[in-house]
């Protein structure tokens, strides 16, 4: 029921909140770009798992994204390969209804200016890492975010985030 966006630069630990997921037995639907969750079976239409990966064509994965029952965790691994600066009417409308849908979406950036401008105003929860913004682009788009994403960069640990929860869906999480 949640839009969130898990940013960071290669290595901060955007998988690792992935693999946490799978571990706890969760409900996903990996699109993965990269073909790096091979111990997942692959989407069989004809054999639905509680865990299923897949890669190709975008739409199909909407496609399959709106078949799946509540309770699915539907991340788009590399959205900063996915989505320019727009991010289409399709996948509003199913961010738009997450709450009707039961559907949770995750999409990991790599960098904060990456995010497009829209999704922007549907994200429920924010996982911030380190990231090779510029300092301008994070001050003129996320000025909000700008002096924690400082410190997290000046950080020793390279696995350091920061949770920021950004609507009313999500007032009563925690850390």
């Amino acid at each position: 029921m949640y839009l969130i966006a898990n940013v960071g630069g290669t290595g901060t630990g955007k998988s690792t909140l992935i693999k946490t997921l799978l571990k706890q037995g969760r409900r996903i639907f990996i699109f993965d770009v990269q073909n790096e969750y091979t111990k997942i079976p692959f989407f069989d239409p004809k054999n639905l798992k509680n865990q299923m990966r897949y890669y190709g064509d975008f739409s199909t994965y909407l496609d399959i994204c709106e078949l799946l029952p509540k309770g699915f965790f539907c991340v788009i691994e590399e959205a900063t390969g996915v989505f320019d600066s727009k991010i289409g009417l399709r996948f509003t409308n199913m961010i738009l209804s997450k709450r009707h849908t039961g559907k949770t979406w995750v999409v990991n950036f790599h960098l904060m200016q990456y995010i497009p401008p829209k999704l922007v105003g549907f994200i429920d929860v924010l996982v911030l890492r380190k990231t090779g913004d510029i300092e301008k682009n994070i001050k003129s788009k996320f000025p909000q975010y700008l002096e924690e994403w400082k410190k997290i960069l000046k950080d020793k640990d390279r696995y350091v985030k920061k949770v920021y929860f950004c609507s009313n869906l999500t007032m009563n999480l925690t850390n």
